[in-house]
């Protein structure tokens, strides 16, 4: 797993919110199902949505019914029994209150979950040879789940017209599987440019761990409120001085001195944390999957004491994650997926880059764990080979 991707993101403001309301007046599946989707071979399988409540809900599929009823808040949910792997295009249905959903094409394989940063965002279309690996990305068993502008969550069958904008680094994951795995592969690309290993955890999760304890606990003193009120007045006559001037001009003018120093990490800790495993990644529990492949590091390189904290903040996100699942799922073999991560490359010239490098490798004595290591591929910020 070489590829990478670029750091082309979504704004925070834009990051679209996958859980579906409660306040269902209709029969609706959770967003994540949708025509062209995959279904985890194998385990046994959650179906979940909306409908008003008290109402019954049939689920089919592949010869098997099951039903459930929505509670006060309109939610439900059922379980189909483990199902083997197949290509086979089927229907699931979903009936109750008189209405009828139908979700079209749905495959049973190997659903993996693709997340972090920039290099995991990257689209195949931007990486080396993307115009012949796009011509022969002609492989119906490969489907591409994601978020899209409008708000839905969108399965993509993997063809010549579709595969551009895949996640690089996800397809040829998916691929390499197919060489050797002849079932379908299902990625729920769940990434954004950019992002700190903080935001993809709980507050939780993030409170669990040696570095995110001490952050949380320096967020709420004194001196780190008067710090931030400081970094908001520095930051203001910055913006304010570089109104109106040409790039270079911007660029030759110094920022705060405080960017990328504690009072910033305030705003991170008090704002940001958790805010895209709430919006993107809890929404997908308990959705069955065969595991997660991670690509995310560089932008904790940028924070003070990130470097030292990343193993703590690496080790509270993999075994979160899982439990995260235990608990959604209340089935314990939910969490037992494989974690696999791909090390930071040679790029960054500052010393958080090998403390990083050592922080992940310090993680593979994890169970379930793997690494890839790129370090001798690339010195790229975002590889494209």
């Amino acid at each position: 797993m070489r590829i990478c991707r670029k750091n082309i993101g979504w704004i925070a403001g834009l990051i679209i919110t996958l859980a579906v309301s409660t306040d269902a007046a209709t029969l609706r599946a959770a967003d994540v199902f949708g025509d062209h989707m995959v279904l985890q071979r194998g385990v046994e399988t959650p179906v979940w949505g909306y409908a008003p409540a008290g109402t019954e809900v049939q689920v089919s599929f592949a010869g098997h019914d099951v039903t459930s009823v929505a509670d006060g808040d309109g939610a439900w949910n059922v379980w189909l029994p483990a199902m083997t792997a197949s290509g086979e295009a089927r229907a699931l249905t979903i009936r109750g209150g008189g209405e009828v959903v139908v979700v079209k094409d749905v495959l049973v394989g190997d659903v993996w979950l693709c997340s972090g940063q920039s290099n995991m965002q990257w689209e195949l279309k931007d990486t080396d040879h993307a115009s012949e690996v796009i011509a022969a990305a002609d492989d119906s068993l490969i489907r591409h789940n994601r978020a899209d502008r409008s708000g839905s969550s969108l399965w993509e069958v993997c063809s010549p017209q579709t595969a551009g904008g895949f996640s690089g680094t996800a397809y040829y994951f998916a691929r390499e599987l197919r060489s050797t795995i002849d079932v379908p592969i299902g990625l729920i690309n769940r990434s954004v440019g950019g992002t700190h290993i903080e935001r993809w955890m709980s507050r939780d999760m993030t409170a669990g761990t040696t570095y995110g304890a001490e952050m949380l606990e320096f967020c709420n003193t004194e001196e780190a409120r008067e710090a931030f009120s400081r970094y908001q007045e520095e930051d203001r006559a910055y913006r304010q001085k570089i109104r109106g001037l040409t790039r270079d001009e911007i660029q030759a003018l110094p920022k705060p001195e405080c960017s990328y120093s504690s009072p910033q990490l305030l705003a991170l800790y008090q704002h940001d944390v958790g805010v895209l495993y709430r919006k993107l990644i809890k929404p997908l529990q308990p959705y069955a999957i065969k595991g997660v492949i991670w690509y995310q590091g560089e932008a904790n390189t940028r924070m003070p004491g990130g470097s030292e904290g990343y193993e703590s903040l690496l080790r509270g996100l993999i075994t979160g994650w899982r439990n995260a699942w235990v608990e959604a799922a209340n089935r314990s073999e939910a969490g037992a997926f494989p974690f696999l991560y791909v090390q930071l490359p040679s790029a960054g010239a500052s010393q958080a880059w090998p403390a990083i490098r050592e922080s992940m490798r310090k993680c593979l004595d994890l169970p379930g764990v793997g690494m890839a290591v790129i370090i001798d591929v690339t010195g790229n910020l975002h590889p494209t080979d």
